[in-house]
């Protein structure tokens, strides 16, 4: 998959990559939701990554999940059924 943009902050986008700005603080309570969009080449179930770094807490978080892509071809069989 390929991320196309990035809802809820600044970014840069690489090949494969969505590179959000650092963001400057939050307060204690104070939540920042991103959203990626992102697109395949071929629909199907696909795997992404997000990691988060707080250089300042030192702290690194990564996640990995699965996201299901629907494709041209599965689209076409959907409207045959």
């Amino acid at each position: 998959i390929e991320p196309v943009a990035v809802d809820g902050a600044e970014y840069e986008l690489q090949p494969g990559l969505a590179a959000v700005k650092p963001i400057a603080a939050l307060a204690p309570g104070e939540e920042r939701v991103l959203r990626v969009r992102a697109r395949a080449d071929e629909g199907g179930s696909h795997r992404f990554r997000v990691e988060l770094q707080c250089p300042t807490l030192g702290t690194q978080l990564t996640h990995e999940n699965t996201t299901f892509f629907y494709g041209d071809d599965m689209q076409s069989m959907a409207e045959s059924e």
